[in-house]
């Protein structure tokens, strides 16, 4: 019998068909939703898990996932505690997970951001039957939000920024914030020159080095290179690393990452500047699809900021370039009126930016020196966009006038209106100043060559320091040594007459002879030169007064002054500078022209001299015993006078020449000649002036002896510090060429000999036996003691002397001078002279020689014990 109800069995039959149409339906729902849906047990067992979910975690089938527990799912969330602890809380009853974020990893490594959901299913017990939860996939909204986040930070780090570096470790920084960026670097790229520039790389392998070892380098076939050229994002695992090697389409270089991400830092207008990139050596990790689509989104916000800061740091660059720069320059508006003026513009005029921006140029700048159409011509060139170049004086901001070079051209905006002005100027008064230096020393020069005598010579030079400043009162004061007489023999005054010859005192002349230096001496200083007992006064009291020393090769010689009894400011350091500098040259004219004159008076004695001869000759033709030894002297005299005469024409014709023709070569083609060129003529004629002057001396010294015009004073003197001088004075020359000096001579050797005809004697043959000894060679000096005489040996290693020329050397009419080994000049004389004065001091002198071995020169003087 059956009890059941007939209702109640269609209810559950009913029952059980709803259920199962429920589960079909519930299933339908889950399987479509976009969601990821997955059922799990109060044993954390998942029972079932939708098509979605599979998907998101990277599952093939069902079979993989459902039956195993939930830590299948559970162990790849970033905060699997949260996690755990969130579904014990629900199991409890304590609490809802409703909407918290968690990151969930895939089977095959890739990260998915997920907002979960979950609620606990419980039976008819109240107890937990199921756990249902849905997780809502926002990886693109997260995406989305980062991307916002890196574009703001990255536009915050350019704009905070204060330099290229600090921008890019920003970057790096934010980078890491998005993805594995421990390894990192940027390239930038210069297309126009090939060359790829690592300015920031951090690599774990390569240490704190990495900066020095990628350095800017020549376009080549990296990786970075390869991604730069192709213009596209390039992932590459070690595998692509090698196909592209073995393709030939880059080359090894370093180390092979596990995975290298590359991203071309592209501009708005594609244009592709560099390269971001990021590494991994963990071949346990890869990059994802996610990581790609950030670096792409992020690398143009970067190559944005870069640029942008690039040219902020080139218009600063500019900017401090132009303030820190050797040259004046200013900017105005069309209408002339200052709108900008950097520091050396300030430094030149002496006005401040804030003294002329706003004014007129012409105002605070034309000096009147120029005529009207000079104006005129500059502003219709400049009006007609032209860049007008050249030198004008302007005035700076005490009236003074200064000589300009500089440039200056139109501002032009991109439709070809003129919004302004540029102007470089630099000063060069200094050059002008310069070049009128120079036209005064080749006045000065040329006045030595055309004057008749000193006079006029005088009073040329006195015109020639007209034209370097105002000079009303000028003198020439000389001093001789020997008698110890200042004269004057250029005296120009307001109130005093001219000066007669007298002895040294204490005026300010003789101070400067003393000092060797030149003074300015206003009223002031010379009340302390006179207190100070230093100085008297001489003649009438000037307000400022201004000598410098005369100079032939270091030695004073005389002083040259110039003074004002009114203007105390007529002169100051700038004169000094001026008189200084024309000193020397002055100097050289004055001997130069005194030497034409006593060489000129000593011919004349000569001459007469000569005519005596041959009247003496005359008177003793009659004795034949006589007449003989009479013609021999006179022969000798005769041989002596024409290679004296030989010596003018040629010796001294030869090196004027030469001075001539360097001279000339500087005057006529001076701006072709850089510095080093004009130092090297320079040099050419200082030398030929030396000779020259040793020429001169030794005529001179020689035509003394011949005349008996050489005074000799014997005096006690010590050999060992003679020669000890000589050689600290010819120090240069044996250096020049490596030589080794010895000297063997008792310290306490006392000879009776002139003081100046020893020291020629010695000069003249320790510089011999430098001139023909070569370089690296000995000179030794030692001296022995026979009978009364000290015998002084010089003696050499050089080329020695051909054996036929020996006999010669002391012969005037046979002299010849012989270039030393490094083609030293000499004059022929000197061997002479040691002969002469050898001779008068009661001694003599020998040669023995050994060609190419050396020469020992051997003299011998009288010994006082």
């Amino acid at each position: 019998m059956n009890h059941d109800h007939p209702g109640l069995n269609k209810s559950n039959s009913f029952k059980k068909t709803c259920i199962c149409d429920y589960k079909e339906i519930f299933h339908a729902f889950v399987n479509t939703t976009m969601d990821s849906v997955i059922i799990v047990d109060p044993e954390f067992k998942i029972l079932d898990i939708s098509c979605k979910g599979m998907e998101f975690f990277g599952f093939e089938n069902s079979e993989e996932i459902i039956g195993r527990p939930i830590s299948a799912i559970a162990d790849s969330v970033e905060d699997k505690e949260k996690l755990y602890q969130s579904f014990m809380n629900l199991l409890s009853g304590s609490l809802k997970e409703n909407g918290n974020e968690y990151v969930f990893s895939r089977k095959d490594g890739n990260k998915y951001y997920g907002q979960l959901s979950s609620s606990v299913i419980k039976d008819e017990n109240n107890h937990p039957k199921y756990v249902i939860s849905v997780i809502h996939d926002i990886s693109k909204h997260k995406l989305e939000q980062k991307k916002q986040e890196a574009i703001y930070k990255i536009s915050e780090a350019a704009s905070s920024s204060r330099s290229l570096e600090e921008l890019y470790t920003k970057v790096h920084n934010i980078i890491k914030g998005l993805t594995h960026a421990g390894n990192f670097y940027i390239a930038i790229c210069d297309e126009q020159q090939s060359v790829v520039s690592f300015p920031y790389y951090i690599d774990e392998h390569d240490g704190p080095d990495a900066k020095i070892k990628y350095g800017p380098q020549k376009f080549g076939k990296g990786l970075t290179e390869y991604a730069i050229k192709s213009g596209e994002v390039l992932l590459c695992d070690r595998d692509k690393q090698l196909e592209l090697l073995k393709e030939g389409n880059i080359d090894l270089i370093g180390e092979f990452a596990a995975e290298w991400l590359g991203v071309p830092l592209k501009t708005i207008d594609n244009k592709t500047i560099g390269l971001l990139a990021v590494q991994t050596y963990d071949n346990e990790f890869n990059y994802t699809r996610s990581d790609i689509d950030i670096l792409s989104f992020v690398s143009t916000q970067v190559a944005m900021a870069i640029e942008r800061m690039r040219k902020e740091t080139d218009l600063l660059e500019l900017k401090k370039a132009v303030e820190d720069s050797g040259d004046a320059i200013f900017i105005t508006g069309p209408d002339g009126i200052f709108k900008y003026v950097n520091p050396e513009f300030t430094r030149l005029y002496g006005f401040a930016a804030n003294e002329v921006v706003g004014k007129s140029t012409p105002r605070i700048l034309k000096s009147g020196a120029h005529d009207k159409s000079s104006y005129e011509k500059l502003w219709h060139d400049l009006l007609n966009k032209k860049t007008v170049k050249g030198e004008i004086i302007n005035k700076t901001r005490n009236g003074s006038l200064i000589y300009i070079e500089g440039t200056a051209s139109s501002i032009v905006d991109e439709e070809g209106r003129i919004t302004g002005f540029l102007s470089v100027q630099r000063g060069i008064s200094e050059r002008k100043e310069s070049e009128k230096l120079k036209d005064a020393l080749y006045k000065i020069s040329e006045a030595a060559n055309v004057t008749l005598d000193l006079s006029m010579l005088y009073e040329k030079i006195h015109e020639i320091v007209k034209e370097l400043m105002p000079v009303r009162n000028f003198y020439i004061a000389l001093y001789d040594p020997e008698t110890e007489l200042l004269s004057f023999p250029y005296f120009v005054d307001e109130f005093d007459p001219p000066q007669k010859p007298k002895k040294a005192g204490k005026g300010l002349t003789e101070y400067v002879l003393r000092t060797g230096m030149g003074m300015l001496v206003d009223e002031e200083k010379n009340l302390k030169l006179r207190r100070s007992g230093k100085i008297q006064v001489i003649g009438t009291p000037s307000k400022i007064w201004l000598g410098v020393p005369l100079k032939i090769f270091e030695k004073v010689t005389g002083v040259m002054v110039v003074q004002d009894y009114l203007n105390p400011d007529a002169f100051g350091e700038r004169e000094k500078k001026i008189l200084t500098f024309v000193s020397e040259q002055i100097a050289s004219a004055i001997y130069k022209k005194s030497v034409e004159e006593e060489l000129l008076e000593f011919t004349t004695e000569l001459q007469n001299h000569r005519q005596l001869l041959e009247k003496k000759t005359e008177e003793l033709t009659q004795a034949n015993s006589r007449l003989e030894k009479s013609e021999k002297e006179l022969q000798e005299l005769n041989s002596a006078k024409d290679k004296y005469f030989s010596i003018i024409a040629h010796d001294l014709k030869s090196p004027f020449n030469g001075l001539l023709g360097f001279s000339n070569m500087l005057l006529l083609d001076f701006d072709q000649f850089n510095k080093n060129d004009i130092k090297t003529y320079l040099k050419y004629i200082n030398s030929s002036l030396k000779n020259i002057f040793n020429l001169v001396e030794n005529l001179l010294d020689w035509s003394r002896v011949q005349t008996g015009r050489l005074e000799f004073n014997p005096e006690r003197l010590n050999l060992y510090d003679y020669v000890n001088s000589t050689l600290k004075l010819l120090e240069s020359n044996s250096l020049g060429k490596s030589i080794k000096t010895s000297v063997k001579i008792d310290e306490n050797l006392l000879v009776l000999a002139d003081r100046k005809m020893l020291q020629s004697v010695l000069q003249n043959l320790i510089s011999n036996a430098i001139k023909f000894t070569k370089a690296g060679g000995e000179i030794n000096i030692s001296s022995s003691n026979e009978t009364g005489f000290a015998y002084i040996t010089v003696r050499d290693n050089g080329v020695g002397i051909q054996p036929d020329r020996i006999k010669d050397l002391f012969k005037i009419d046979k002299q010849t001078s012989t270039e030393g080994t490094a083609k030293e000049k000499g004059t022929g004389l000197g061997l002479i002279l040691c002969k002469e004065f050898i001779e008068k001091c009661g001694g003599s002198i020998t040669v023995s020689s050994q060609f190419g071995l050396g020469t020992d020169f051997k003299f011998s003087l009288p010994v006082l014990v």
